[in-house]
């Protein structure tokens, strides 16, 4: 094959991705982390990107990189609508149904109405054996 057919089959970029930050920046390797690697540094260049949403429907398809701000899990957990009851946070594990900081959060609240309701108790237990 010549390279000019090469050329005809190759995709061309979607138009949005002339105003996408990431390819103001030219840093691939922050979108594609190793494994084990973060990719919070790509995550908040995203989180400041104008065309975010039409990035992350692109990237619903994709296997790898970071697109629109997410991961390929946190894309699976979209597509499939695990999702943080509280926040909608996509949660990469199906059976949870919280993030961990709104079940954090919630376990705090908990504790605080906990105690308070011992409290409670333990005035009235008070009031009653005056």
């Amino acid at each position: 094959m010549s390279i000019a057919g090469d050329l005809a089959t190759t995709p061309t970029p979607p138009d949005w991705t002339a105003d996408a930050l990431c390819a103001q920046i030219g840093a691939p390797e922050l979108w594609f982390p190793a494994k084990g690697g973060t990719a919070q540094p790509a995550k908040d260049i995203c989180s400041e990107c104008p065309v975010a949403a039409a990035c992350l429907d692109y990237g619903m398809d994709q296997e790898f990189g970071i697109y629109g701000g997410y991961s390929p899990k946190e894309r699976r957990a979209l597509r499939h609508g695990h999702t943080c009851a509280d926040c909608q946070t996509p949660l990469i594990y199906p059976r949870a149904k919280r993030c961990r900081p709104c079940a954090n959060s919630r376990r705090r609240r908990q504790y605080r109405e906990y105690n308070l309701d011992r409290e409670r108790a333990r005035a009235a237990l008070k009031q009653g054996a005056r």
